[in-house]
């Protein structure tokens, strides 16, 4: 069932010591406030972050969350030049580091991160959250990737949708090309789709990434 609220909408801490984040040094409250009351509304247990930089989302997720089975983070490697020049200052040098500590926190490591990866390298999820390469060919490819990865009924969540131009055109692009919704969640930068396995486009859209 796809999922069609805004963030005023949508009954906010209904989570169990949801945690201030000013001390993560990372994403906005309301931007984290938003991915967790996706996360609770589907109760997701298994959780993938394209781009997890450093940890501290999935530190901030995790210290949240006690249900959370399994946390995958992936990054590239300290030397990856990236397409997006911008994004040269957000490669980590100790990908993961603060999430480590953490037993259900798995880091994903590889030379082109996610480009390296296909749906056969990680479990089927409950809720993705694409945070990483903001180029036109990371944002496809990370967007087809998640779609094939998480389950049916499950979460695909994307950061960076207000205030970059390139995320919004080209999932605006893909949606209506595949037919699959993105829900915007108003004063926020976090938009997001429910995955929906009857649509026959959608379905095109998984089996290409099969390939």
């Amino acid at each position: 069932m796809i999922i069609n609220k805004t963030f005023e909408e949508i009954p906010l801490n209904q989570f169990v010591n949801c945690i201030k984040v000013d001390k993560y040094f990372m994403i906005t409250q309301k931007d984290f406030d938003a991915i967790c009351t996706l996360i609770e509304r589907i109760h997701a247990e298994v959780i993938i972050e394209f781009g997890v930089q450093q940890g501290n989302t999935a530190t901030a997720i995790l210290d949240t969350f006690s249900y959370i089975r399994e946390y995958i983070g992936i990054d590239v490697e300290k030397d990856y030049e990236p397409l997006c020049i911008f994004q040269k200052k957000e490669i980590p040098l100790d990908a993961g580091c603060f999430a480590k500590k953490d037993n259900r926190f798995r880091l994903i490591v590889k030379p082109r991160g996610t480009f390296d990866l296909t749906f056969r390298d990680m479990p089927v999820a409950d809720f993705i959250f694409v945070d990483g390469d903001h180029s036109l060919q990371g944002i496809v490819h990370d967007t087809v990737l998640a779609l094939a990865t998480v389950k049916n009924d499950g979460i695909v969540c994307w950061h960076d949708y207000q205030n970059l131009s390139v995320v919004r055109e080209t999932l605006k692009i893909l949606s209506e090309k595949y037919c699959f919704n993105i829900n915007i969640i108003n004063d926020s930068n976090i938009a997001y789709s429910v995955v929906d396995f009857s649509n026959d486009k959608f379905k095109n859209l998984i089996l290409s990434s099969n390939t």
